[in-house]
This record gives C-alpha cells, sequence and structure tokens, in this order.
C-alpha cells in the first residue's frame, strides 16, 4: 500500500500549518485560503515550493471535467491568476481579485484623515472651553494658560493615532471608517513603536504644502512618504486575511465623501465656529457679571443693619462692612459703599468688575436704594451692555 503524503503550507498570515493529507489540502485550496505564491512542502521536496508549480501532484483524482467556456474579455486582466492552461487555480479556489492586495488610495486616505481631524478638532474645543470655566471659576485664569493645549494636542494626536494603528484594529476611527488599515510590508500589524515612528513621519509629509502624502499618488503601492519612511502600507482592511475577495476598490463614491467632507470641514465648521466662539465668549463674561453682583447681593443685610441704625448711608469699614478692596474675587475688584453720585439722599453699592476681558473689566454695577424710606428698593444700573448684565439689572 501506498504511503499517503504529509503535507505543510504558509496560510495568508503567513504562519505554517500542518501535518495534514493530501485531501486536507486540497480542501483548504478549495476554501481560497491559499494562493498560487502561497509555499507549500511535502515529505521528499529539498525546499518548500510555490503551490503552482505543484499542481500536476495536487490535481484532484476525478474524473475529467467538460472544458471551461472563455473568460470573458473584461476579466482576463482583472484575474491574475488565471493563466494556468489546465484551469488549475480557476477550479479549484481564487474567485476574481480575491488574490489581489488593494491598497488604499488617495481619497479615501484623506477622508480618514480629515475624519480624524475632526475628531481631534472636536477634542481639542472641549479641552479649551474646559479651561476657560475652569478659569472663569477659580479667577486665576491668564491667556498664557492656553498656551498648554498645543503641547496637551500633541501628545494626543501622538497616541490617538499610534495606539489604535497598533492595535488589533491596525486603523483610527477615521480608516476604520473608510475600510483601511496599516500594515508592515509584509502585510503584518505594526508595533506601537513603529507606529510612533510613522506619526512622526507624517509631521514630515504635511511640509512643503503636504507633498509628503501627495507621494502616495504615485508610488506602486500607493505609499506617502511617512509610508516609506516606516515601511508600511495602507490597505482594504480584507487585505491579509482569509477573505481577501471581500476588498473594495475605491470608487467615484469616495471622491464625493471627500469633497461633501472638505465642505464639512472648510466651510460649515467655520462657520459654526464662528458664530459658537462669540456666543460662549458672551457667556462666560455674562457669568461673571453675575457673580460680581451676587457678591454685592449678599452685602444687603449687613447694608441694611448699619443703615437703621445709623440712618445714613454706611460706607466702607463701618458697622461690620469691610474696605472696598477687602471685597475683591475673581470677578470683582472692589466694592465700594456709600452715596450714591455724591447724592446724600441716595446710597449705593458699586461693584467694580474683574475680568480677562477687556470688555467688561473695570466697567461697574451699582446697586442703589433711597435714604428716609420706611423700606430699602433696590435698583440696578451698570455701564455695561445690556447683553452682559444680570436680569435684574437689564
Amino acid at each position: 500500500m501506498q504511503k499517503e503524503v504529509t503535507w505543510y503550507f504558509v496560510d495568508l498570515l503567513g504562519q505554517r500549518k500542518g501535518p495534514m493529507s493530501q485531501q486536507q489540502l486540497l480542501e483548504v485550496i478549495a476554501q481560497g485560503r491559499l494562493r498560487p505564491t502561497s509555499l507549500v512542502w511535502r515529505e521528499g521536496l529539498a525546499q518548500w515550493q510555490p503551490l503552482s508549480s505543484m499542481e500536476h501532484e495536487l490535481r484532484p483524482p476525478t474524473a475529467a471535467k467538460p472544458p471551461l467556456p472563455p473568460t470573458p474579455p473584461d476579466l482576463v486582466e482583472t484575474n491574475p491568476f488565471a493563466t494556468s492552461p489546465s484551469g488549475f487555480v480557476a477550479d479549484w479556489a481564487y474567485a476574481t481579485n480575491a488574490n489581489e492586495v488593494i491598497y488604499g488610495g488617495f481619497a479615501r486616505r484623506f477622508l480618514a484623515l480629515m475624519l480624524d481631524s475632526l475628531i481631534l478638532w472636536v477634542i481639542s474645543v472641549v479641552l479649551v472651553v474646559v479651561l476657560a470655566m475652569i478659569g472663569a471659576a477659580s479667577g486665576h485664569m491668564q491667556p498664557q494658560y492656553f498656551l498648554w493645549i498645543y503641547p496637551a494636542m500633541f501628545l494626543l494626536s501622538l497616541l490617538y493615532s499610534s495606539v489604535q494603528e497598533s492595535s488589533s484594529h491596525q486603523a483610527t476611527f477615521g480608516k476604520r471608517a473608510l475600510g483601511i488599515k496599516v500594515t508592515d510590508l509584509d502585510g503584518k500589524p505594526i508595533g506601537w513603536g513603529r507606529a510612533i515612528g510613522r506619526w512622526f513621519g507624517r509631521i514630515l509629509s504635511g511640509f512643503l504644502l503636504c507633498i509628503g502624502y501627495l507621494i502616495s499618488l504615485f508610488t506602486s503601492r500607493k505609499q506617502a512618504l511617512h509610508d516609506l519612511l516606516a515601511s508600511t502600507l495602507v490597505v482594504d482592511r480584507w487585505a491579509y486575511t482569509q477573505h481577501p475577495e471581500r476588498q473594495k476598490k475605491e470608487g467615484s463614491g469616495a471622491i464625493v465623501a471627500v469633497c461633501i467632507l472638505l465642505l464639512v470641514f472648510f466651510v460649515i465648521v467655520p462657520m459654526l465656529a464662528a458664530i459658537a466662539i462669540p456666543q460662549y465668549q458672551t457667556y462666560v463674561m455674562r457669568s461673571q457679571v453675575v457673580s460680581a453682583y451676587m457678591s454685592a447681593e449678599a452685602l444687603k443685610p449687613t447694608f441694611a443693619a448699619a443703615y437703621r441704625t445709623e440712618q445714613r448711608c454706611p460706607v466702607n469699614g463701618e458697622a461690620g462692612l469691610r474696605d472696598a478692596d477687602a471685597y475683591a474675587d475673581h470677578s470683582v475688584s472692589a466694592i465700594t459703599i456709600g452715596s450714591f453720585n455724591n447724592d446724600p439722599h441716595q446710597c449705593a453699592l458699586q461693584v467694580t468688575i474683574h475680568s480677562t476681558s477687556s470688555t467688561i473689566d473695570g466697567k461697574h454695577l451699582w446697586l442703589s436704594t433711597s435714604a428716609g424710606a420706611d423700606s430699602l428698593e433696590w435698583k440696578c444700573s451698570s455701564d455695561l451692555l445690556a447683553r452682559y448684565l444680570p436680569q435684574q439689572c437689564r
């Protein structure tokens, strides 16, 4: 009895499989898990051989099949494996284009980059808003504090790209949305160190009008400058997997999507920012004015008690009222207590506003009341524009 031959093969992920019988290997081929260039080996071979060179041994032991119809003309050039005169490849394993690698084209990569940039832009806006709110609440915010946003976004962008591209997804959120991923030159996942190097290479690609990105239009495997420096590829998400036939070529839809994203990123987003940023600045200044107003409101009971005792307008330093500068905080420079406009019959609390914004810094709120009245009825006035004032002062 003839001894059964034992076979081994290297799969699409570069891993050695086996041992297995010839029938098991034929089943693997029939499932499309090997290419004609995939390496196989059996007992008796001096070295590993391409699958296509072993066709004469691996033909299934079946009756001759009727001749196949000729391949349609529009598929001849797109199927690089339909070259065997015996139909070895076409009969057994490989769907049209199933074994070619689809590289990430310029449109898909550009669209992914814009999506990632949009995500990072939103995060940066949130950071700025949070920083501004913390500063407004503490009263210690200085303009130079916002310079910290630059190293923070530098680090965030580095981690955003490198961690995701070296993960099991092999892609950032933008790349995943566009169905592409990053691999090494052999189609394997890259490590974190190479992902970091690739990110720094992107900085070089961005110099000189982004020429480094445009290089991908002219390289054989659509590599940009940072891909060449890091020895990486950007490919379809199904490339170098057990289902390469699921790869999709870049079509006109990607071009349309790029145009839409450009419209959103460079027209709609700036328009929204032009509307939102002034509104936010107004909100911050109004909050500071309201805080200053509440500081004066808190003094009304002490002022009223002093007024009833002295039957005149009290001043700073009397009856529990502190000096004007003693009331300074994040929204108040001073609160001056005394007569309003030098009128002894009008008492007032004059609040001088403190702010990092020159629009309201040094402006005043006046809480005034008439002396001699049975009960103190307060009125609010200001030299500020109405949109910055609390409702009680408008």
